[in-house]
C-alpha cells in the first residue's frame, strides 16, 4: 500500500519560503554575475541542488510491503523490517531539536515515530491516512499491538475533553477557575 506524506500549513509555509529564497538567489545570480567557466560550474551545481531539494520535499512516500516498510524521500530510500519494530509513539516535528539518531521522513508538524529493536535509530513519519497506516503496521508487526500509542491516544482524548469542559464559577473566592484546575490545592485558587 502506498501512503503519501501529510502536509500542513506550517510546513507548506516553510516550503514556500524555501522556494522563494532559492529562486531569488537564482535570479540574482543570473542577473548580476558574469559567467566564467568556474562560475558556470558552480551555477550548475546550485541548479542541481535546487532540483534535489525540491524533489526530496515533494516526493516523500511510504510503502507497506511484505518484506518491510519502504520509505522514500526523493531519490533516497530505506527499508525497515517489521520484526525489528518495537514501539510507535506520537511526535511533534518542530517542538524540539531533533537528536542525531532520529531520521525524519515527514513534512508535517506532528506525526508518528517508530522505534526499532537493537538499533538506536528512530524514524518519524506523517502519512496522510495515519490511523489506517498504523492499523496496517499493527497487522504486519503484531508486537506493536500492545505499544504505547493507544495510551497516548487515550491521554490526548482525555486532555481534549478537559479543555472542552465549561469554566467552573467559584463565588466564594470571587473568580472563575477552569475545570482542569478543580481538585488542585486551594493555594492555587487563591492566586486567581
Amino acid at each position: 500500500m502506498l501512503y503519501k506524506t501529510r502536509r500542513d500549513l506550517t510546513m507548506n509555509s516553510i516550503t514556500v519560503a524555501i522556494i522563494v529564497f532559492l529562486f531569488s538567489v537564482l535570479y540574482l545570480i543570473i542577473r548580476f554575475v558574469d559567467f566564467t567557466p568556474l562560475i558556470l560550474f558552480l551555477f550548475l551545481i546550485y541548479l542541481f541542488s535546487i532540483w534535489l531539494a525540491l524533489y526530496s520535499i515533494f516526493q516523500i512516500r511510504y510503502r507497506i510491503r511484505d518484506e518491510g516498510l519502504f520509505v522514500q524521500m526523493g531519490p533516497f530510500y530505506s527499508t525497515y523490517h517489521y520484526a525489528d519494530m518495537k514501539r510507535i509513539d506520537y511526535t511533534k516535528g518542530l517542538s524540539r531539536l531533533r537528536p542525531v539518531n532520529v531520521h525524519s521522513f515527514m513534512w508535517a508538524v506532528d506525526g508518528i515515530e517508530l522505534h526499532f529493536e537493537g538499533q538506536l535509530t528512530k524514524i518519524q513519519l506523517s502519512p496522510e491516512r495515519q490511523d489506517e497506516f498504523i492499523q496496517e503496521l499493527f497487522n504486519r508487526a503484531p508486537q506493536l499491538a500492545c505499544c504505547s500509542i493507544e495510551e497516548q491516544r487515550a491521554k490526548r482524548e482525555r486532555e481534549e475533553q478537559l479543555q472542552q469542559q465549561e469554566v467552573v464559577m467559584m463565588p466564594h473566592i470571587g473568580g472563575t477557575v477552569k475545570s482542569s484546575k478543580v481538585g488542585r490545592s486551594s493555594g492555587e485558587w487563591l492566586k486567581l
